[in-house]
């Protein structure tokens, strides 16, 4: 007479691939971060894999690799959470538009975590990061129907001529929302000018149009502002959906 057992399908063994998300094998660092040194632990693999400063400081010989500890003194732990949950999910949690109201740094809080997340994305040596924060830009342009005057001056002196992240300034301040008057524009980098005016040079005696920020990027891929190239964007890596 046939068991429970023998009437059981067999049990495949688990096995780990590339496409199944991110390793969870390899040994948690501790990462202090601020001045009260909160601490976080991450695994190995990931922050060495997104990150070129964790790669570089967590080999062996020096000091943070042999002791499997990191000190970022000088960085927010609540921008430094969101970066560890985009290692894990491949999601970045800014903020929604439903909480805009009148002053910018008073009532914009999503676009001064933005711009501290984006500072830190560079400190940190991450590219995918910083596309996922490209990608949130533009999904809080589309929610609220506004362009943030502050993302030319804050990615412009981070960024190399060459960035695609430069070109999404560029764009919207172009062709998407209302004008802004001259003399609000001298706080503006030189270089953003400069590329400013290349883009509108060829339009000039035709006019420009505006649009809203849905119509501009609705039959666009994001990748066009992305800085990752011919490598693979961080929206195809796999990771741990929650």
């Amino acid at each position: 007479m046939a068991t429970d057992s023998d009437l059981e399908p067999p049990r495949k063994k688990a096995r780990c691939s590339a496409d199944e998300g991110p390793s969870v094998e390899s040994k948690p660092i501790v990462v202090r971060v601020g001045e009260t040194k909160q601490e976080f632990y991450v695994h190995e693999s990931l922050l060495r894999a997104n990150s070129r400063f964790f790669d570089n400081a967590l080999k062996k010989e020096w000091k943070e690799g042999q002791e499997a500890a990191v000190d970022l003194p000088v960085h927010d732990p609540d921008l430094f959470r969101t970066w560890v949950k985009f290692l894990y999910t491949g999601r970045v949690f800014v903020g929604g538009a439903e909480n805009l109201m009148d002053n910018e740094r008073k009532h914009y809080p999503e676009l001064w975590a933005w711009e501290g997340l984006y500072d830190l994305g560079v400190y940190l040596d991450d590219g995918d990061f910083r596309d996922a924060l490209i990608d949130a830009m533009i999904d809080w342009m589309c929610a609220s129907c506004k362009v943030p005057m502050k993302f030319a001056r804050c990615v412009y002196p981070l960024t190399a001529e060459s960035s695609a992240h430069r070109k999404l300034g560029v764009d919207a301040f172009v062709n998407i929302g209302r004008r802004v008057p001259v003399a609000n524009m001298s706080s503006f980098p030189p270089d953003f000018m400069r590329d400013v005016l290349r883009e509108i040079m060829p339009n000039l005696r035709e006019g420009l149009d505006s649009s809203s920020a849905v119509d501009w990027f609705k039959d666009m891929d994001s990748c066009h502002y992305h800085d990752h190239g011919d490598k693979p964007c961080y929206k195809t890596k796999p990771r741990f959906r929650y």
